[in-house]
């Protein structure tokens, strides 16, 4: 609904101190938050109450980011490339390059 607090975020330090963030995208069906970390070349994952959960690392720093359904994150990087992450399995799945899978 409109107006309702969905989720509540707050800094951090220590292992999960955000720098440059960049997109965002909802995990609608667990409820959480995914944060694109472009100077930790990582996805961060935040529940509701702005407690971090995890922590994924990519080979190249995310710029934008969007949730694709079925546990998968699809992300953009500014070398051109799409990242896709299993967020269940917590890694990097596949790139897409120049119309390639790597």
């Amino acid at each position: 609904c409109f107006g309702d607090t969905v989720f509540t975020f707050v800094s951090s330090n220590g292992a999960f101190t955000l720098n440059k963030p960049g997109g965002i995208a909802v995990y609608t069906e667990k409820e959480l938050l995914v944060v694109c970390d472009r100077g930790n070349k990582r996805v961060t994952v935040w529940d509701r109450l702005g407690t971090p959960v995890d922590s994924i690392s990519l080979p190249q720093h995310p710029d934008c980011c969007s949730y694709a359904g079925y546990g998968i994150l699809v992300v953009g990087t500014s070398e051109g490339e799409v990242l896709f992450v299993d967020l269940d399995c917590r890694q990097h799945v596949f790139t897409w390059t120049n119309k390639q899978l790597k």
